[in-house]
């Protein structure tokens, strides 16, 4: 599971403890869960995992300011840090003997447009558009580490999942 809950599950009355019943509800095994914002280690208490924060040894579980963690049923193994921790990090996991790599992202949002299709851009100028933003920066910066590990997946496989922060065309001029 993949889930960012928006500012910790702050932002809401009972915000974590609802957080902790839908994943309670839906029982996945490994969570890669964005913006924990200082609740990561409460959320992961509750449900009996094991937590990891993705950000630099020795910070406080329970730091505001760090984005990205990931929960397990299954124990860690190796910390698979990067230099940035706010949008990109893992952990092995070990499940039936065998070293998963799991990767948490967060990608910032920007350029956005909720109806890109609108734009009156071609499929090449809207690529081109995607590269005028922070998002664009960002994925530059982690390529190299997922290449790396991208490169050994026959031998430890490797997930990669968070907040791209990219809508599927399909989404597209979809509206609540």
């Amino acid at each position: 599971m993949a889930w960012n809950i928006l500012h910790g599950g702050n932002d809401i009355e009972n915000g974590v403890q609802n957080v902790v019943e839908i994943i309670r509800e839906i029982d996945p095994d490994v969570i890669l869960m964005i913006e924990t914002y200082g609740s990561g280690k409460i959320i992961a208490d509750s449900l009996g995992y094991n937590f990891h924060l993705i950000a630099p040894k020795g910070t406080a579980l329970d730091d505001k300011g760090t984005n990205l963690s990931i929960f397990s049923k299954f124990p860690f193994g190796e910390r698979i840090d990067t230099d940035y921790p706010f949008y990109l990090g893992g952990r092995e996991i070990l499940i039936n003997n065998r070293k998963i790599r799991f990767f948490s992202n967060w990608f910032h949002y920007l350029p956005w447009e909720d109806e890109p299709e609108k734009l009156g851009k071609s499929a090449e100028e809207l690529l081109e558009w995607e590269k005028t933003g922070t998002k664009y920066e960002m994925q530059n910066k982690v390529l190299p580490y997922l290449r790396k590990y991208a490169a050994n997946a026959e031998f430890v496989p490797m997930i990669f999942g968070g907040d791209l922060n990219a809508p599927s065309h399909l989404d597209w001029g979809w509206r609540l």
